[in-house]
């Protein structure tokens, strides 16, 4: 399989948190240690002042990190034997006294699925729950939340899209104490099979089923690879959302290690945040992509329930092609027009263009009129990335 050579694979998370009875923060943000004032949302409607009603949670990458340094991501990182391990399977049966497999044929569809999820597997759990699983563990070791529930997950299809937004409060273990979460945090951190561990002692199992399908990512390629040893680090990442309601936002850290900052904020702040210089913020093109599409639902509602259905449609994997410009970087995404036919995925390719370079004002003239999804940014740092989509739903 071409994955261990070319790249690894990850999984990502983005928690989108609706509070009922919230105070809301000063700058319309809810950053670490910011002053609070009186406030409510209202879950029919967007807030006065706010472009959502629900806070997205992102981290700011430490500038000592040896992957996208000081770039604001979404919680995640890469798959471990652990998320796999039979051990799942036993907790599973000691919790509900039923079989996970019954469980994990809710994650089925017959549309086409990327290779990451796919690919025929000799592991003791699905892919499909083994990445959502790898998700909410890096979600716990970076920022301290813990989804898992004790709860057996209604046995529904994922055809059934009405379905509301669930509540962390009733679906999450919250009666842990702080220092114990803490302390098992310190552990999971160093080693990632304590996760398993600590879920057998609370006998709680990851919620995976609060998990929906988002999107399939692969790093591009920026030189040929000749062999494994001079491999980049590139990923292959599943990105999920999770919609929740809550009388709070749930109270997450940064590790102080990999990241130093964590975030609740609506998806059109973390793009002001990012398009103001003066917060020096920056953020790779896929958390640029998607939380411009998370804009197109200002409610939270809409935006689980175009997930839920979305997540149950064609899955495709995603890798930009870069395309540069004599004043502008592009980042070429599947269904434009200039995205190669045969993208190389494994970089075994020189990577060239004869194309001349020319300004994007006159590109963009003679594309006028065909199909084209990029994102357009001034320079290499990503900073203020405009999105252009003028392709067919499904491909979105």
């Amino acid at each position: 399989m071409a994955t261990a050579k070319f790249w690894r694979e990850a999984a990502t998370l983005m928690l989108a948190a609706r509070p009922q009875n919230h105070t809301l923060f000063e700058a319309a943000s809810a950053v670490e240690g910011a002053k609070k004032k009186d406030a409510a949302f209202r879950k029919s409607e967007t807030p006065s002042g706010f472009s959502e009603d629900y806070r997205v949670l992102m981290l700011r990458r430490s500038a000592s990190s040896a992957f996208m340094p000081s770039k604001c991501v979404f919680p995640g990182g890469v798959l471990q034997k652990v998320d796999h391990s039979k051990g799942w399977v036993d907790l599973f049966q000691k919790i509900t006294r039923e079989s996970l497999d019954d469980f994990s044929g809710m994650f089925h569809t017959n549309n086409i699925r990327p290779p990451i999820i796919s690919d025929l597997r000799s592991w003791d759990v699905i892919s499909d729950v083994a990445f959502r699983i790898c998700a909410i563990r890096e979600t716990f070791e970076e920022c301290g939340l813990l989804l898992a529930t004790r709860k057996l997950p209604e046995l529904t299809s994922k055809a059934d899209f009405s379905k509301e937004c669930i509540s962390w409060e009733k679906t999450m273990v919250t009666d842990m104490e702080q220092g114990l979460l803490r302390s098992w945090r310190s552990r999971v951190r160093e080693n990632s099979t304590e996760f398993l561990r600590m879920c057998h002692e609370i006998e709680a199992f990851p919620n995976v089923w609060a998990l929906e399908n988002w999107r399939n990512w692969l790093t591009p390629v920026f030189e040929k690879v000749d062999s494994s040893s001079k491999k980049q680090t590139r990923f292959d990442t599943l990105f999920y959302v999770c919609c929740f309601d809550c009388d709070s936002l749930p109270h997450g850290t940064a590790d102080d290690r990999e990241t130093d900052l964590l975030e609740w904020m609506s998806p059109t702040e973390h793009l002001d945040h990012l398009a103001d210089v003066k917060q020096k913020r920056l953020m790779a093109p896929p958390q640029v992509y998607e939380l411009e599409r998370m804009k197109l639902f200002p409610n939270l509602n809409q935006l689980n329930h175009y997930a839920r259905a979305h997540g149950h449609e064609v899955m495709l994997r995603w890798m930009p092609v870069m395309k540069m410009c004599t004043d502008a970087f592009i980042i070429l995404l599947p269904g434009d027009h200039l995205y190669p036919a045969e993208p190389d995925y494994d970089g075994t390719k020189e990577v060239k263009s004869n194309d001349p370079v020319v300004p994007i004002a006159q590109l963009m003239a003679k594309d006028e009129k065909k199909n084209l999804h990029r994102i357009i940014f001034k320079d290499e740092t990503f900073r203020n990335g405009r999105v252009i989509r003028t392709i067919a739903s499904s491909l979105q």
